[in-house]
């Protein structure tokens, strides 16, 4: 069977053995260099990069690799690499100028050629690939050829230590994420240095160095050398790749990071375009696991075998965790992924962790004229294993495994809410009774109505990867109702005989809820639900509700909730917050402002900084909260803004703008007040943090208090077209046209959502005076307006014997409406519990974000394609009626 694959694809086949070889050329002979510096023992088990350094290059010596040659490369004590305790070195291998298409395969000196080929070249191109290779027993690495003379160009990049503990520098996977396409901007690379930053998303301010793939694109030339190098360091001498001209080129590397948080990039001569996406990141000591260990290459897919190409859109799994010595927990994988030529055989190929969604990245551009091999990093899914996905073209792929990363350990410790801060209950206060029987109504329909009338097709509901469209929005309203439950618990608000549940009963309600969601979140299950539009909201209303009734809860519901936040709060750092107008002018989201997005995708992060404060990640988490917190309500002028939040200059997170001059908020083509609510969302991350101790972020009240103030100030006159009676949100016109300050609110253009709701008002009503963004509406009594409103909600529930808030579905035509009021009462409940003095006292500090790791990149790539929010009305009696 080997020959026969031979036969047809000689560049995969068998390369010779060492003992079938001829004499081997020692690189020492003919390009030997003393190191450039004595060799520092490292910090056992880390990725030490060094200065690019050629280790060989036979064009300069004319002793070109002949075919079935081998050529035989001292490593270890050269260009800073020590002489012992390496356990495998990071080189750039690069093929020029091949007499026919043919391949290299790099190994161990002294060890058997392996059957998986490092690199595929081209006859009359430079062709280059990132290896990992083990050093033999001399200190060396073999290069040998397979079936066309060629000249071989090997630099040394860095080297991973053997033997690691626990707490030495490593590498961590992530999900890939887009930090420059020069396409977009029109600039080119060149042999001037275009400095990125990379330190952004998910890559924390402190990594040493970044995985990332380099894809050249619409080169002005055929063999132009790429080069990437830290930034503030030395330009080096070698190169990463080579162009070709008119094809897609990508190379995986490992790239250092400068004291800025950039790489540089550069061309050695002409230009040509540059996408970059990283896919991992070095951390320095302190950090647990993410430790590289090569295997032998092991074969892990041949679709030759089975005679079926990978065609475009299909994806291809296959489990890697029990194969090649890869243990059950291992993070990555590191394997060479070779697409085979054919007719047709063109498109890109993208690895992911199985399970996980294809990200707009591609590892390898397939030609059909030649193989293409490239080494990369790849995530493993939940099931240990990853899938290959193709876009484009039909061809045969080949996947062969060279290493792993050894687990890295999820954070454990979470940390209790502050159960100091609960215990006393909701203080007395003008609002605390009616705040208390709005939740204590919400409860009492939740588990005597909703629980065993409504709750068990929800729990029956899939939960996987098509949550974000399924109808009936079980995840969220399951959330939002727990959240309800297990707030009236936490507060003592719970009454057991108005209810009718004990409290035990009340928390195994809780725990089967939060346990049913939490475990069949992707981070735990297979396919499960996830990483999606609204992904971020949902979960983190879960995980409150876990986390306020955490001693209640079972260890694996637990272990759920706490891998559903890491993985959501990971999520988070790789999307680009929403605008509805960019910084330079362009409308993004025609009518739709991005203000209710990016809060709720502040509040993965603030759950997890919350419960996981010791988390190695916390730094981009904050990074990641503060960025969208400051985004979500931003105006116009906030980009010219001298101000700083969170110890940054506002202008220099922002990314654009998304609430009007005069604070009103825009949503469905319409001034949407109800819109303007969201800004609970924002406090929300401010009650997360009260809840664990810690400082709240300033950035959570960026732009609140025009928000606040337009509901009052702004008067929309029936004659200018807005609906009637005209007037303000808070103060409609009466039949005379006179002001009337009455409970309801006015919808100035109407609301697709039904013009019954009043309890979120309430609760912004009841925050601005708790937290002081009311001072932009000086003629408002805002603490007025919160009795008003909250009375009107009492009054509401008061219509119905089961506590339900709304008794005609037009009134609020939201899908899981009464489930939203146990969310909006909970806010409510503990926003008077955490600000009892009524109005914080404003010497908080916040929180203290290093600027370097909030400075915003430019949005490379569009936030996921959110869903449709029509399905979310109900015009009918829904069943939780």
């Amino acid at each position: 069977m080997l020959a026969t694959a031979a036969a047809l694809l000689p560049p995969l086949a068998l390369a010779a053995s060492e003992s079938a070889s001829a004499t081997p050329v020692h690189a020492s002979d003919v390009a030997g260099a003393p190191g450039l510096s004595a060799p520092v023992q490292p910090t056992a088990g880390s990725y030490r990069a060094v200065f690019p350094t050629r280790l060989v290059d036979t064009r300069t010596t004319g002793s070109r690799l002949r075919p079935g040659g081998r050529l035989v490369v001292p490593v270890l004590g050269r260009a800073g690499t020590p002489t012992s305790g390496v356990g495998a070195v990071q080189l750039h291998v690069t093929a020029v100028g091949g007499a026919s298409a043919s391949h290299l395969t790099v190994h161990a000196s002294g060890t058997a050629v392996p059957t998986a080929s490092s690199l595929n070249f081209a006859p009359g191109l430079a062709v280059a690939n990132t290896v990992l290779a083990r050093p033999g027993a001399d200190g060396a690495v073999t290069v040998t050829n397979g079936a066309s003379a060629v000249d071989v160009v090997v630099d040394v990049v860095g080297w991973y230590a053997a033997s690691p503990r626990a707490t030495s520098e490593g590498v961590h996977p992530v999900a890939p994420t887009r930090v420059l396409d020069t396409r977009r901007v029109g600039r080119p690379v060149s042999v001037t240095p275009t400095t990125v930053r990379v330190t952004t998303g998910p890559v924390p301010a402190g990594a040493t160095a970044v995985v990332a793939n380099l894809t050249t694109v619409s080169a002005s030339a055929s063999g132009l050398p790429l080069l990437s190098w830290a930034s503030g360091q030395p330009r080096p001498t070698t190169s990463n790749g080579n162009t070709v001209r008119g094809q897609a080129v990508a190379t995986q590397a490992v790239v250092g990071v400068g004291r800025d948080g950039r790489i540089a990039l550069a061309t050695g001569g002409g230009s040509t375009h540059l996408v970059v996406d990283v896919v991992g990141y070095v951390i320095g000591p302190g950090s647990s696991g993410g430790h590289l260990r090569p295997v032998p290459a092991t074969r892990l897919v041949d679709t030759r075998t089975t005679g079926v190409p990978l065609a475009s859109g299909q994806r291809l799994a296959q489990r890697v965790t029990g194969r090649g010595g890869v243990p059950v927990g291992a993070s990555a994988a590191l394997l060479t992924v070779t697409s085979v030529p054919g007719r047709g055989a063109t498109g890109t190929l993208v690895l992911v962790g199985n399970g996980e969604r294809t990200p707009p990245t591609s590892d390898l551009n397939a030609r059909a004229d030649v193989p293409v091999a490239r080494q990369v990093l790849v995530p493993l899914g939940v099931d240990g294993g990853v899938a290959v996905v193709r876009s484009g073209g039909t061809g045969h792929v080949v996947v062969d495994l060279v290493g792993y990363v050894t687990a890295v350990p999820a954070p454990t410790a979470v940390a209790p809410a502050a159960a100091a801060t609960l215990a006393p209950g909701v203080p007395a206060g003008p609002l605390r009774d009616e705040a208390v029987s709005v939740l204590g109504n919400a409860v009492r329909h939740g588990l005597s109505v909703w629980w065993p009338r409504t709750a068990p097709s929800l729990l029956a509901r899939p939960m996987d990867g098509n949550a974000q469209s399924d109808a009936t929005d079980a995840i969220r309203r399951l959330s939002m109702e727990a959240l309800g439950v297990s707030t009236a618990l936490a507060t003592g608000s719970y009454d057991p005989q108005e209810a009718g549940m004990s409290r035990a009963q009340g928390l195994a309600v809780v725990e089967e809820v939060v346990g049913t969601v939490a475990c069949r979140h992707r981070a735990t299950r297979l396919g499960g639900w996830g990483h999606s539009w609204q992904s971020p909201m949902w979960s983190s209303l879960a995980a409150r509700a876990g986390w306020l009734s955490w001693s209640g809860l079972t260890e694996r519901t637990r272990t759920c909730v706490r891998d559903m936040v890491v993985s959501e709060a990971d999520f988070a750092s790789t999307v680009a917050p929403y605008v509805m107008v960019s910084r330079s002018g362009v409308v993004l989201r025609p009518g739709n402002s991005g203000a209710e997005e990016n809060s709720w995708f502040s509040l993965a992060p603030a759950v997890a900084l919350a419960m996981l404060p010791t988390a190695e990640r916390r730094d981009t988490w904050r990074a990641t909260e503060v960025r969208f917190l400051a985004n979500s309500f931003s105006r116009k002028a906030d980009l010219t803004s001298t101000a700083s939040v969170d110890g940054v200059p506002l202008r220099s997170l922002l990314v654009g703008w998304n609430v009007n001059a005069d604070g009103s908020v825009v949503n469905h083509d319409r001034i949407a007040p109800d819109y303007s609510t969201n800004a609970y969302q924002n406090i929300d991350t401010v009650l997360l943090a009260r809840l664990a101790g810690a400082d709240a972020p300033e950035s959570a009240l960026v732009g609140l208090s025009s928000v606040y103030a337009g509901l009052a100030t702004n008067v929309y006159d029936v004659g200018a077209g807005y609906a009637a009676p005209g007037g303000s949100v808070y103060r409609p016109n009466t039949g005379d046209g006179q002001e009337q300050a009455g409970y309801g609110v006015y919808y100035p253009q109407g609301c697709d959502w039904g013009e019954g709701q009043v309890l979120p008002f309430a609760l912004l009503d009841a925050q601005a005076v708790a937290f002081g963004f009311d001072d932009g509406a000086e003629d408002l009594d805002a603490r007025g307006s919160a009795s008003r409103h909250l009375a009107h909600a009492v009054e509401m529930q008061a219509r119905s014997a089961d506590g339900r808030m709304y008794v005609d579905p037009t009134e609020y035509t939201y899908v899981g409406r009464e489930e939203h009021t146990a969310q909006l009462a909970a806010q409510l409940v503990l926003t008077l519990v955490l600000a009892p003095a009524g109005r914080d006292d404003g010497d908080d500090d916040g929180v203290e974000v290093a600027p370097e790791a909030v400075s915003p990149t430019a949005p490379l790539d569009g936030p996921p394609t959110p869903g449709d929010e029509s399905r979310l009305i109900d015009p009918r009696v829904s069943s939780d009626r």
